[in-house]
């Protein structure tokens, strides 16, 4: 008799780690700027989201959203638990307007575009650069 176990390795959660005042902030001016639909679900997404938590982000902005996911990181403004990264965990928490799944590693390819890409990603660099500073207050 043969026996399989199949190893399941735990979801990547992301646990914000400054005050919840600069979770709003960033809800905040994402809905304000028309980049996600609800702020709600966003927030959500760092209180035990489930895999039922969808964030409707605008479909131009997720280079944003891939260099936006990087700065929070590197700046541990959020972290993650689990074995999967937070990329991983975006592209199964984030769709389109049209609610369009991302694709596998999108995020991840583009974040890499938007570091590398001097011209074509210096608007994108910008306004992360503007939003992180809003909420952060430097």
């Amino acid at each position: 008799m043969l026996i399989m176990y199949l190893h399941t390795t735990p979801a990547c959660t992301l646990i914000w780690m400054e005050s919840k005042d600069m979770l709003y902030a960033l809800s905040c001016i994402l809905k304000k700027r028309g980049i996600i639909k609800s702020r709600c679900a966003f927030y959500k997404l760092f209180k035990n989201p489930g895999d039922s938590v969808q964030v409707q982000w605008s479909g131009e902005k997720f280079a944003l959203l891939a260099y936006l996911l990087y700065i929070l990181h590197e700046r541990n403004i959020f972290i993650t638990t689990g074995t999967r990264g937070y990329f991983a965990f975006a592209e199964r928490h984030f769709c389109d307007f049209s609610e369009n799944k991302l694709k596998e590693d999108c995020l991840k390819n583009l974040c890499y575009r938007v570091r590398r890409e001097d011209v074509r990603f210096a608007l994108v660099r910008a306004e992360v650069n503007e939003i992180v500073k809003a909420i952060s207050g430097s």
